[in-house]
């Protein structure tokens, strides 16, 4: 059943504040968990006009040592599909996850960005200990990203897990862990917390969070988006010029 309450309650917000993350009951619909299902598959396919630029395949898949797949499954990531994608768009505007993100950054609510995250069925890979703020060109480093699994996400196929506070301490160094990815070192992986997510429902993180998640061996897929958000009083450090959607309240001159 979907969570009846508009926002966040204190309890949560609390929460959040203090470990950087919360888990969140079912979200969304049967029918909109399906639609959304669907899409995904068919653009991870190639039967969508969503440009191949926007879909990342699995290493293992460039490198020619993953054979026997289909497509679908070799796909890892898809990023700003709502850029192209009527159904994802839709998703990002749900007015249930608007309310939550409401309750965490205020009444002003801008899109960043959205990306699938695909875990294929024995040979989804992991994703290193990170922080999303080292890769957003956004001040201050204060984005809310609605983790929505679109499949059970488990601790065997690859849930997030995150450690408590780390939002607290600002942004950590980063280091190169091979040429496509980067990693944090000094990790304290006692302290990590695994959040398991049915499908259907959702987890909100804190853009400074340090977060992973590991690979999937399962004979289960494990299927994610995450949608990303910002108050419209953020500033882009990269590009000055660029501006975003607005998806509730008003736009502030210099800003996003």
């Amino acid at each position: 059943m979907i969570t009846p309450t508009r926002g966040l309650s204190r309890e949560q917000k609390e929460q959040f504040e203090r470990d950087g993350f919360i888990a969140y009951g079912p979200i969304i619909s049967a029918d909109e968990l399906n639609a959304v299902r669907e899409r995904i598959d068919a653009i991870a396919d190639g039967n969508s006009s969503v440009p191949g630029s926007q879909i990342r395949m699995e290493q293992a898949y460039l490198d020619g040592t993953l054979t026997g797949v289909a497509r679908r499954d070799a796909v890892w990531q898809m990023v700003t599909l709502a850029n192209f994608d009527d159904v994802i768009a839709r998703l990002v505007r749900n007015p249930r996850i608007l309310d939550a993100v409401e309750s965490l950054l205020g009444p002003d609510i801008k899109y960043y960005s959205d990306q699938v995250l695909m875990k294929p069925a024995t040979h989804g890979s992991a994703v290193n200990w990170h922080q999303d703020s080292y890769y957003w060109p956004i001040e201050p480093m204060n984005l809310v990203t609605c983790w929505l699994a679109l499949d059970d996400a488990t601790k065997e196929n690859g849930c997030m897990c995150f450690i408590p506070g780390s939002h607290q301490r600002g942004l950590w160094p980063h280091t190169r862990n091979d040429e496509r990815t980067m990693k944090l070192e000094g990790v304290d992986e006692s302290t990590m917390v695994a959040v398991p997510i049915p499908a259907g429902g959702c987890e909100f993180h804190h853009s400074l969070t340090v977060h992973a998640t590991s690979e999937n061996k399962t004979p289960y897929r494990r299927r994610a988006i995450a949608m990303s958000y910002m108050s419209a009083r953020s500033k882009e450090t990269r590009d000055a010029q660029k501006r975003y959607p607005l998806l509730r309240g008003q736009e502030y001159p210099g800003c996003v």
